[in-house]
């Protein structure tokens, strides 16, 4: 290292190696000579480190899932040009596993009774005794053996303890298998390490006799067009989900793309011919009946988002229920106005080369959001017209869409399928639904009669479903592979709360109301929906150690319920959780989770809204487009977000980041104290190795809008920042964590948006900068607004912090303090207020009665109190400061010449009258004083 220990996130785990002793902190400060945050060096030592990390975490991490891994972190996507930069060996480093099998104790010795399902067996009856020898040949003929067989034993405490038992091969669902509370304790258990259960049926008679007969249609340079007649197809009104040798077959579209291998911009039309007139305004779906609940208020510590409020119908009639915060009335961001998604689509055939079509019907338009905060599908209407406003221009209508997002505005990049004329490319389809015919696209020399074809025929595998007084218990699932459900992207989406996302109450494996659910080393490929949702009431549930990847949307997802005495509030929503009716003490550990969101892109490893006490822990999520974990709300609080590591996230979105939080609307819980309250439990993020790679901007921890009662400390960040109070957002405090060449909407380590009310204010104390040439230690964006004396207070503490710098003389430590549109009469020019250097004191901002902000360097502490005390102000204000460090003069020699950054907030000599203030004159309890005392936190940053 560079001569002592500079770092040790883990310095009260026991259990962890030393792995933060210095080395990445030593590689971060040697770049800084240089003035690259991106050289090789430092990119190399964080995947080295991330990929180590993982082993430590993770010690029975698959094989494969260790490639994945692998290949993922020498192809991160940031920065662009670090492409198989070849930073790691070709042969993975020792303590890896070296299989795929799982040899931990398998969860079937606790259960003796058991019946066994051999779908492919030769031997398996659906009248036999479900043996070993003489299996079953389905799964509901397990599940109804299980009812019959135990009934007698079937207690409310233990369930009733059979398992059924599923052998190496593909257990093919022709149903949703739906288990109540009369299945209680039962276990689905895989026998082998390819136990796989599939919502797909293979097409035509493969397996089972003749093959299907493919019919040549016609010849594309070397592609040809396949089609296969209904009669071989078999009945179906539609087919959304395809796959070819269990890969995700490509619905006919323009531009050309593989979903599950292409990231954007690719296969999207960027520079529509018709520039910000192609998107068709929204249609004017009415007023939405408003809710609110004036006397649910957090006015004493928010002056933003203080009540529960929304609107039902109108234009959020789309949604599911039809009730969004989105559509409130008289709230900041959120009015009827704001709210509404495109119409139609005006384009040339510039646009669209094989256009015009000889029919639109079931062609469907997907875009992007303006600011790529979701994407929207929209099914169109089957009519195309031509728009007398725009010569040569077409419009296509829509008919249904746009709610898969809960903020409304234009959209964006865009793509167009489900349209034979665009069946150009290997392996993408497209199902006639008017004769049942399937068209496909393959290699001139490789006919479709040789792969297997699957038609995806269910959306849910598995429905738990029980309530919060006659719960289902003790359902688990083992040692299993799920895949094969349809696409849910135009299914119905609801508004869960006040965060941006929107989500469809469905998944692979749906639970709901059910108590001590255990998923466990489960392999889900391929879903094209949610992979695990806990809806409603779900108490003590356990996810460990999957596999889940290639999902449609989120990986799992958690949405409560809450009601309402307003007339008008929908079932499952309104400001009251105190009925318990949400997911609750959820354990979801070590689950390895990427490439998520194929369809869906406002889409997470992990989601949560209307839930609590949620523990996250030693889980790996990379390759995601949008947050890797996602809280949508405030709610009840309590969660434990520690030891996961994320990278690769926000890779095709903005404005976000690896961890996203907001807190729009409040709830009245139990969860911090037992008794009802507006204020949630602290929720805790520590011990993460966050990489804010993509374009997540939005710090390593985006506490975004409202965001509060945050404890984040221990995370090592790279490429992250810290973002705090951002817009109504408090009581957080942020210590001991490093972020390495921060950004926050720009180079800055700590970035703030508004003061707090006082008691609100964030602490933050004991973190490490690693700063290039630029990069700011405190951005105060547009905080600064000192034109009203209401706003007078503490705004925040910031203290024992460290910078390491390459130039500290020319590096800007504080910037912000903005001019207030319109400009305060009273207010001098700010235009030399951006930026503070540390070796030059910056004085005159402000006339004499308003707030001043001052900085400057001094080498000792007490220093910094003389020159505190040289000021006017002094008896009324305040000060503290930060160590900077400019950092080793050359690599691997030890860091030298601290000084103090010293702040000054002073108030007027004179406070102003209490009538202006409105608030106690304890808020100008401030002192000068020549002792320096070490900040403590309480345990409650509130």
């Amino acid at each position: 290292g560079v001569g002592r220990p500079l770092l040790v996130v883990h310095e009260q785990c026991t259990d962890m190696p030393a792995l933060w002793s210095g080395g990445l902190l030593t590689a971060a400060l040697a770049l800084l000579v240089a003035g690259n945050r991106a050289d090789q060096t430092f990119e190399c030592a964080w995947r080295a480190a991330a990929l180590e990390y993982s082993t430590k975490i993770q010690p029975y991490l698959r094989v494969e899932d260790f490639a994945a891994l692998r290949k993922s972190l020498n192809h991160s996507s940031f920065p662009p040009t670090l492409q198989d930069s070849g930073c790691f060996a070709p042969s993975p480093p020792e303590g890896i596993p070296t299989s795929s099998t799982d040899n931990r104790p398998s969860l079937l010795a606790a259960f003796a009774t058991r019946f066994y399902v051999g779908a492919e067996s030769t031997n398996c009856s659906e009248d036999g005794p479900g043996s070993s020898e003489v299996p079953f040949c389905s799964v509901a003929r397990g599940v109804a053996a299980c009812r019959k067989g135990t009934a007698d034993v079937h207690n409310a405490c233990t369930g009733r303890r059979c398992a059924v038992v599923l052998s190496s091969g593909i257990h093919r669902l022709t149903q949703t298998i739906e288990l109540t509370a009369f299945d209680s304790g039962l276990a689905f258990i895989g026998a082998g390490p390819n136990a796989v259960v599939t919502g797909a049926s293979v097409v035509g008679a493969v397996g089972k006799g003749a093959a299907p007969v493919w019919q040549q249609v016609r010849n594309l340079g070397n592609l040809t067009i396949w089609k296969l007649p209904a009669s071989d197809y078999g009945q179906a009104s539609t087919v959304d989900t395809l796959y070819v040798d269990g890969v995700r077959a490509i619905q006919a579209r323009f531009p050309n793309a593989d979903p599950e291998v292409d990231r954007f911009p690719k296969g999207y039309v960027t520079q529509g011919a018709m520039g910000g007139d192609q998107w068709v305004a929204a249609r004017d779906l009415g007023e939405p009946t408003y809710i609110s609940y004036p006397e649910i208020n957090r006015t004493d510590f928010k002056d933003i988002f203080t009540d529960y409020r929304g609107g039902v119908g109108g234009q959020c009639s789309h949604f599911f229920p039809p009730f969004s915060y989105w559509c409130s009335k008289d709230e900041a961001y959120a009015n009827s106005g704001h709210f509404g998604v495109p119409s139609g689509l005006r384009f040339k055939q510039t646009d669209l080369p094989h256009s015009p079509y000889h029919s639109v019907a079931g062609a469907m338009i997907t875009t992007w959001r303006s600011e790529h905060w979701s994407n929207w599908g929209f099914e169109v209407s089957g009519q195309q017209q031509l728009d007398s406003s725009f010569p040569d221009a077409t419009i296509l209508n829509f008919s249904r869409g746009g709610f898969q997002g809960a903020r409304g505005g234009g959209g964006s990049e865009w793509f167009i399928s489900n349209l034979p004329e665009e069946l150009d490319s290997e392996r993408e389809f497209w199902f006639n639904e008017s004769d049942g015919s399937l068209l496909y696209v393959a290699r001139k020399d490789k006919s479709p009669a040789g792969s297997v074809f699957e038609r995806v025929r269910l959306k849910q595998l598995f429905v738990v479903r029980g309530t919060k007084d006659k719960p289902v218990t003790d359902i688990s699932f083992s040692g299993l592979v799920f895949t094969g459900t349809q696409s849910v992207f135009l299914d119905p989406h609801g508004v869960p709360s006040g965060g941006d996302w929107t989500l469809q109450r469905s998944a692979g494996l749906f639970f709901e109301g059910t108590e001590r659910t255990l998923v466990e080393r489960c392999i889900l490929q391929r879903l094209d929906g949610n992979g695990i949702m806990l809806s409603a009431y779900n108490l003590d549930a356990k996810i460990l150690h999957n596999t889940i990847v290639q999902t449609g949307s989120s990986a799992i997802a958690l949405w409560g319920n809450t009601s309402g005495s307003h007339p008008a509030q929908p079932l499952g929503t309104g400001p009251d959780g105190t009925d318990g009716n949400f997911p609750r003490n959820t354990l979801v550990q070590g689950n390895f989770i990427h490439e998520l969101g194929i369809w869906t892109k406002q889409s997470a490893c992990f989601f949560q809204a209307k839930s609590a006490q949620t523990t996250l822990h030693r889980n790996i999520c990379f390759d995601v487009p949008r947050a890797g974990f996602n809280i949508n709300d405030g709610f009840g609080g309590g969660n434990n977000i520690s030891e996961n590591l994320l990278f690769q996230t926000c890779i095709e979105s903005g404005d976000h980041a690896a961890i996203n939080t907001w807190d729009r609307q409040a709830f009245i819980t139990t969860v911090a104290t037992g008794q009802p309250s507006l204020i949630p439990a602290i929720t805790e993020v520590h011990h993460n190795f966050i990489v804010s790679d993509g374009s997540a901007d939005g710090g390593a921890v985006d506490n975004d809008d409202g965001s509060s009662h945050y404890l984040i400390h221990h995370n090592f960040a790279v490429y992250g920042g810290a973002k705090i109070n951002n817009i109504g957002g408090h009581a957080q405090t942020i210590h001991s964590n490093v972020f390495a060449f921060p950004h926050v909407y720009g180079p800055s380590c700590l970035w703030m948006s508004q003061w707090a009310k006082p008691g609100q204010q964030p602490h933050m104390y004991n973190n490490k900068c690693v700063l290039s040439q630029g990069m700011h230690y405190l951005d105060l964006n547009a905080a600064c607004f000192f034109d009203y004396p209401s706003t007078f207070a503490l705004f925040f503490h910031t203290h024992h912090n460290t910078i390491f710098a390459e130039n500290s003389s020319a590096m800007g430590i504080v910037s912000g303090c903005k001019t207030p549109n319109p400009p305060s009469p009273k207010r001098r020019s700010a235009s030399s207020c951006s930026t503070i250097f540390p070796n030059t004191m910056l004085s005159g901002w402000y006339e004499h009665d308003m707030y001043g902000l001052y900085g400057f360097p001094t080498t000792t502490a007490d220093e910094c109190v003389q020159k505190c005390a040289s000021y006017p102000s002094c008896s009324s204000g305040m000060w503290y400061y930060d160590e900077i460090d400019p950092g080793p003069t050359q690599p691997g020699t030890p860091a030298r010449n601290l000084t103090w950054l010293c702040y000054l907030f002073h108030l007027p000599a004179v406070a102003p009258p209490m009538s202006e203030v409105g608030k106690s004159p304890g808020r100008y309890a401030f002192n000068c004083t020549q002792d320096v005392v070490p900040y403590s936190a309480p345990s409650d940053p509130g």
